[in-house]
C-alpha cells in the first residue's frame, strides 16, 4: 500500500489517497487538536467502494468533546510521587476542552445548535486515572459508534466515559432556544468533581438552568450501574462492514473460538516505586544507546 499526498495541504486538514489490492480509497484526516496539553484523537473518513453507507444521516455539524481529569502539579512532580510508591492522589479538577467551567460562572458556549437540527458529539477521556460520566441537560444521547465502529443505536441520558475511550453520540437540537450546560463528573471517587460547558442553541433566550441532571448511583450500585451499561453495548454488523468480494467474506456469527486471551491491569510497588501492569508487564522506558 502506497500512500500519496494530494497537493492540497494546511495546517488543519490534510487528505491522502492511496491504493490497496481490490480498492482505491480516499481518506481525509483531521490533524489532532492540542487543549492545555490534552491531545484529540485522529478522525478519519472514508469513501470506500464496497463499504456499506454511515448507518445515520449526515449531521449539521460535528464537535469534539475532549475531557479528562487535571491535575495542578506537572508531570516531573508526579513522576516523583509515583517513584516514591505513592499514588498519584486526587486530581484538581476536570477539564472540558482545555477549560474547567462552574455553574453559573461567566463561561462563554463552545457549542452552538439550531432548533431541529441534528449534532454529531464526539467525546474522548484523555484523562490519566479518572472515569468520568457524561450528560447533557435536558437531552439525550444517541451512541452511534464506540473506538471506530459503528454501534446499535441505543439512547441514553447519561454515558460513561473511562479512560482511553472514545465514542459518537448523536443530539437532537429538540428543547426550547436556551443555554444548557453539557456536564462531566468524576465516577467512583471519593470527592466527586463536576465540570461544565455551555451549549448555546441560536436565538437562545435564557443563561442554563443551575439544577444539573442527577449523576448515576455511586458505591456497588454504581459499579453495577456502569458494568451494565458498557454491556448493553453492540456492534452494529450490518454497517461499515467489508462486503463479499473474490478474497472471500466475514461471517462475524460463525467465528470458531479456538483461544481466549485475558487482560487483567494489576498495581504493585516495583522496587520501592509504584507501578501498573497488564498481565504483570509494565512499561519501562527504553535506554537510549
Amino acid at each position: 500500500m502506497r500512500l500519496e499526498p494530494c497537493a492540497q495541504y494546511n495546517r488543519a486538514q490534510t487528505t491522502f489517497k492511496f491504493r490497496s489490492r481490490t480498492r482505491l480509497e480516499a481518506t481525509t484526516i483531521s490533524q489532532p487538536l492540542a487543549f492545555k496539553g490534552h491531545l484529540a484523537e485522529l478522525v478519519a473518513y472514508r469513501s470506500i467502494v464496497g463499504f456499506s453507507s454511515v448507518p445515520f444521516d449526515a449531521p449539521a455539524d460535528e464537535y469534539f468533546v475532549i475531557a479528562g481529569d487535571w491535575y495542578n502539579k506537572g508531570h516531573k512532580s508526579l513522576q516523583k510521587q509515583l517513584d516514591s510508591g505513592r499514588s498519584l492522589g486526587r486530581p484538581d479538577g476536570i477539564q472540558i476542552n482545555g477549560k474547567s467551567g462552574k455553574v453559573g460562572g461567566s463561561n462563554e458556549p463552545i457549542f452552538n445548535m439550531e432548533a431541529g437540527k441534528t449534532y454529531r458529539y464526539r467525546v474522548c477521556n484523555v484523562g490519566m486515572k479518572t472515569s468520568l460520566n457524561f450528560r447533557i441537560q435536558g437531552h439525550s444521547l444517541k451512541l452511534v459508534e464506540m473506538e471506530g465502529s459503528h454501534t446499535v443505536q441505543n439512547v441514553y441520558d447519561s454515558l460513561d466515559v473511562h479512560i482511553g475511550q472514545c465514542f459518537s453520540v448523536l443530539v437532537e437540537a429538540n428543547q426550547e432556544p436556551n443555554d444548557y450546560y453539557m456536564v462531566f463528573s468524576s465516577r467512583f471517587t471519593k470527592q466527586p468533581l463536576t465540570s461544565v460547558a455551555v451549549i448555546r442553541y441560536a436565538n437562545g433566550k435564557n443563561s442554563p438552568s443551575s439544577e444539573l441532571p442527577a449523576p448515576p448511583p455511586e458505591t456497588a450500585t454504581g459499579i453495577a450501574w456502569s458494568i451494565n451499561q458498557f454491556r448493553s453495548f453492540r456492534w452494529n454488523l450490518t454497517a461499515s462492514a467489508a462486503r463479499p468480494n473474490p478474497q472471500g467474506s466475514y461471517h462475524y456469527g460463525k467465528i470458531n473460538i479456538t483461544r481466549t486471551i485475558k487482560l487483567v491491569n494489576s498495581r504493585n510497588n516495583v522496587d520501592g516505586k509504584l507501578r501498573y501492569a497488564i498481565n504483570g508487564v509494565s512499561h519501562v522506558e527504553p535506554t537510549t544507546p
